[in-house]
């Protein structure tokens, strides 16, 4: 596509010489800092209360979110996105040393009609091993305050400590570097 741009606006190779800068990112641009950070962190805390968080959801459930995005994405973007979401849960298990882990998910988050069986059993597999932990706030214990959004905090190596509310990142270092830039969207 580039070469034919480049042909019919006599650009003498200047967009073909483009092509390596132009992949496609596996995530959205606003997700990007977000993904940077999640790889970094040491501890990672979770309150969700609309969706199931990316690190616990099953294929099925995470290509239903993304192939419902507005505007539509094509299947190879949506199948992209979906293995990155995938690969993103190798914290899980594969961080030495690991990466502590703790999820609280609101009772309706569970009971969402994208939630399957297989997706409903996912968070209690992932809480097997004793560096993760996931509860939920039933529909009865729940505060005002609780159905706010979602927040996630993350710590990493230096003591940086960073919050994301509604997509907001706010950072707290505690004798840390600075890493952990405040930016205007997160997911």
């Amino acid at each position: 596509m580039l070469e034919v741009a480049d042909e019919l606006c006599d650009a003498r190779g200047m967009l073909s010489a483009a092509k390596e800068f132009m992949n496609r990112e596996r995530f959205p641009a606003r997700a990007q800092d977000f993904m940077e950070r999640e790889r970094e962190a040491t501890s990672i805390w979770w309150y969700e209360d609309t969706y199931i968080p990316g690190l616990l959801q099953t294929k099925g459930y995470a290509r239903a979110l993304i192939d419902n995005h507005v505007p539509p994405l094509d299947d190879e973007t949506v199948e992209e996105r979906v293995a990155g979401r995938m690969e993103r849960q190798a914290i899980l298990t594969d961080r030495m040393p690991p990466v502590g882990l703790s999820f609280v998910l609101y009772e309706a988050v569970l009971r969402s009609p994208q939630v399957d069986d297989e997706q409903l059993r996912r968070p209690l597999e992932v809480a097997r091993p004793r560096n993760v932990v996931v509860q939920v706030i039933p529909f009865e214990r729940a505060i005002p305050a609780a159905l706010m959004g979602s927040m996630v905090l993350l710590e990493t190596r230096d003591h940086e400590r960073c919050a994301i509310h509604g997509g907001v990142v706010r950072q707290r270092a505690f004798g840390g570097s600075g890493g952990c830039q405040p930016r205007d969207r997160a997911a």
